[in-house]
């Protein structure tokens, strides 16, 4: 009896001691992404093959992007927490630029979109204090809000206009660092986070067609409170 009630007493110490050391974090952050998506499968071959016989070349690049997220942590052990977040990516994608030597461009076609991004994610931080830094990492789905805009401007003849394509919800990857300074009653953030799609975004109209995986790093800025 004696022995459980000293196990109950040290049980009951370590549970109010992780308790009174644990605490959530709730905040927000907003900023640029710098993309560099590339080109894949079905799409890229298709451009190849036909610029092949024409004389035509391309030369792509990645959109700039849009990212804002609120997000919601929670401290298990010290200095360890698990993080989910609820984002927004506006202006996923790339665009074409085709051109024929001697002449110049020819035709643009870009693609672009919104996705909601919904990451969990494991946190450790080396500092906690005033300034705190630490790394984060952990897989994401991204869901598409509404449907990929394709708009084609040619500059020779006819044949511009715009057109709207269903895509894939995808699965990725995403690691990083945040940091902090307190200010006030929470602290200022800062993100510095890569991002990486395990599958090309897809055409959903029956084809299937791959056109791009997305990879990016995203620079974001908020404000968070622990409580």
């Amino acid at each position: 009896m004696k022995r459980f009630l000293l196990a109950a007493a040290v049980l009951a110490v370590t549970t109010l001691t992780v308790s009174a050391q644990t605490r959530w974090t709730v905040g927000g952050r907003l900023g640029p992404g710098f993309a560099f998506n590339k080109l894949e499968g079905d799409y890229k071959d298709s451009v190849e093959n036909e610029f092949s016989t024409t004389g035509l070349s391309f030369d792509d690049s990645s959109n700039w992007v849009f990212a804002a997220a609120v997000y919601g942590g929670y401290t298990i052990f010290p200095k360890f927490s698990i993080q989910a977040e609820l984002g927004l990516m506006i202006n996923n994608g790339m665009t074409v630029d085709t051109s024929y030597p001697g002449y110049g461009k020819v035709m643009k076609v870009k693609a672009s979109f919104t996705s909601l991004e919904i990451p969990v994610l494991a946190r450790y931080d080396f500092l906690d204090g005033p300034f705190t830094l630490g790394v984060l990492a952990g897989p994401y789905v991204s869901i598409p809000l509404g449907k990929l805009k394709a708009e084609r401007t040619v500059y020779v003849g006819t044949g511009s206009g715009k057109e709207d394509y269903s895509i894939n919800t995808r699965l990725g990857i995403t690691a990083g660092v945040a940091a902090g300074y307190k200010v006030g009653p929470g602290s200022i953030v800062a993100d510095l986070r890569f991002l990486n799609d395990f599958s090309p975004v897809k055409l959903g109209d029956g084809s299937k067609i791959d056109l791009f995986t997305r990879r990016g790093i995203n620079l974001t800025l908020g404000y968070a409170i622990k409580f």
